[in-house]
């Protein structure tokens, strides 16, 4: 193998590690409310990321590198945008929430249950 190759394998397995990391702050703040929902979105969240890299990028072969890498970059994006992000995302979960409680009042009116 090259190491252009390997190169291009190590950078894919960052960058999936710094997407997990929007991912798993995105679902954060539900986690007080949904916590079982909420680790098992995680949880899919993880194995569709380790799948990803273990047989998309890594083309079945398993190297500790790439694991450490992707390890790397949701610990980096953690460290740099982990809680000013949670914080955004919580507003956003609580505005969006407004509308569905809204219309499942609604839903509530004109049902016959």
């Amino acid at each position: 193998m090259t190491p252009g190759v390997v190169l291009n394998r190590l950078a894919g397995c960052f960058l999936a590690g710094l997407l997990l990391g929007p991912a798993v702050d995105f679902l954060r703040p539900l986690h007080r409310r949904l916590p079982v929902l909420t680790q098992l979105l995680m949880t899919l969240e993880l194995a569709f990321c380790w799948i990803f890299t273990a047989f998309g990028l890594c083309r079945g072969q398993l190297p500790p590198g790439c694991y450490l890498l992707t390890l790397a970059g949701f610990l980096l994006w953690e460290a740099v945008f982990g809680r000013t992000i949670t914080s955004f995302f919580r507003h956003f979960w609580h505005f969006a929430v407004i509308p569905l409680k809204i219309s499942l009042k609604i839903f509530h009116q004109f049902s016959i249950f």
